[in-house]
């Protein structure tokens, strides 16, 4: 019987996946960090956002996500900020111009296994 929960078991058959243009890749394939990403992107391309980034990447080992910007983004420009108010709305955890952030995303206690 497969342990889904384990630390390197891949939970989805796709790792990675490109959506509104922005390829986004969980570290070891894992649901929760997919639909995390995807709602970032979703929401990013609904705020007319999403041309700024290059990539997502969701490192599954440190549960941290960080993102790839096209051309330069700069701390306090418009749409540092826009992208930033998405990534606290959507993403658990990510690294920001190296600060780690705590957003809202899916995680919470009571999806994880006990």
């Amino acid at each position: 019987m497969t342990d889904w929960f384990d630390e390197k078991a891949s939970q989805v058959d796709v790792g990675s996946v490109t959506a509104f243009g922005i390829p986004l890749t969980s570290r070891y394939s894992k649901a929760r960090e997919l639909a995390e990403m995807l709602s970032f992107a979703n929401l990013a391309a609904s705020r007319d956002i999403a041309h700024h980034l290059k990539e997502v990447f969701y490192d599954s080992n440190s549960c941290c996500c960080s993102f790839k910007f096209k051309g330069r983004l700069n701390l306090g420009d418009t749409a540092e900020r826009e992208l930033l108010a998405t990534a606290e709305e959507t993403i658990s955890q990510f690294e920001w111009f190296g600060t780690v952030y705590h957003g809202g995303g899916t995680a919470s206690d009571s999806y994880l296994p006990e």
